[in-house]
């Protein structure tokens, strides 16, 4: 807001951007994931993620403020829908230990990105952050393509058999979104404005904040 000389309510859309474009990609990226493989795709959201991020360091104005988040965005959509994919394809019979193993590890990087951001801000400032995130995304994705390994998709016999009716399974799906759009809903719109609660009400550091 103070470099950009925004209100609140214009600071706002910027984190908006994010997400509207990450809805919208995460909608293709399954397909796509399906069509070019889960790696592929995987590989791509990252550094469309780290490109992102790495330019809005160097943003001076709210336009290319708003393209560089979006360009994040769309790897970030991108990110989320194929790497559920390619767990469940590397852990076939142990596919609920592998989405726990995303939530706990994605939880604990939730913990440790605001305390990590919060100390690189006070010393190079959120253009130094937003260049960290840049930097990381895109050496992760980089070894993503040269280390993992994508299985062979195949429908074993054991899916076959548990294979549901199209109906209940269509039923089935749009119970679980419904779900996960009004948990996501609550979770970002708490995320979007309790920084600023807390630094301005109850008037905290910004390690305090953070943690």
């Amino acid at each position: 807001r103070a470099s950009l000389e925004l209100s609140e309510v214009w600071a706002g859309t910027l984190f908006t951007a994010i997400f509207v474009v990450a809805a919208c990609a995460s909608w293709s990226a399954g397909r796509l994931s399906d069509n070019l493989g889960r790696r592929r795709v995987l590989v791509f959201g990252g550094l469309s993620l780290g490109t992102g991020f790495g330019l809005v360091s160097t943003t001076q104005s709210y336009s290319t403020a708003v393209a560089f988040l979006a360009l994040g965005g769309l790897g970030y959509g991108f990110i989320t829908a194929s790497v559920l994919s390619l767990v469940s394809d590397l852990l076939p019979s142990r596919r609920g230990l592998g989405m726990g193993l995303l939530s706990a590890t994605y939880g604990l990087g939730s913990v440790s990105g605001p305390i990590v951001a919060a100390a690189i801000i006070q010393r190079f400032g959120w253009r130094g952050a937003t260049a960290t995130v840049g930097c990381i995304a895109a050496v992760i994705a980089l070894i993503q393509w040269f280390r993992i390994r994508e299985p062979a998709r195949a429908l074993t016999g054991a899916a076959v058999k548990g294979a549901t009716k199209p109906g209940v399974m269509n039923r089935n799906v749009v119970i679980l979104a419904v779900a996960q759009f009004f948990g996501g809903s609550v979770f970002w719109i708490t995320s979007s404005w309790t920084p600023t609660f807390l630094r301005t009400d109850v008037n905290l550091t910004l390690d305090e904040a953070g943690l």
